[in-house]
């Protein structure tokens, strides 16, 4: 994994330096070589606590990196995202769900 920048770095470590870094101006779309965003790597890291953050800084969801995968896509078949992916389908409805297929 090449091209990381700090906030990629920071998802597998520590939620307290991710909010440090997106408080102080971290691009929270930043893509990596591979086209990963930080909340790619959060997702297939299973970090919920990141993810939620990213998320809520306006990390795009839907994003596809160089090999087509989004972060939903990572999200979807793992059990400790549910309440996520609950709360995501009551806010954004139809149209969220929409975009899952």
């Amino acid at each position: 994994m090449y091209g990381l920048s700090l906030l990629h770095k920071a998802v597998l470590k520590s939620i307290d330096l991710v909010n440090l870094l997106l408080k102080n101006g971290a691009e929270p779309n930043i893509k990596d070589n591979t086209g990963a965003t930080p909340l790619s790597l959060a997702a297939q890291a299973q970090k919920l606590d990141v993810v939620r953050v990213l998320y809520q800084h306006g990390c795009d969801i839907f994003h596809k990196d160089n090999s087509g995968k989004r972060p939903i896509d990572w999200i979807l078949p793992v059990p400790l995202f549910e309440e996520f992916i609950s709360e995501l389908k009551t806010a954004h409805g139809e149209e969220f769900i929409h975009k899952l297929k």
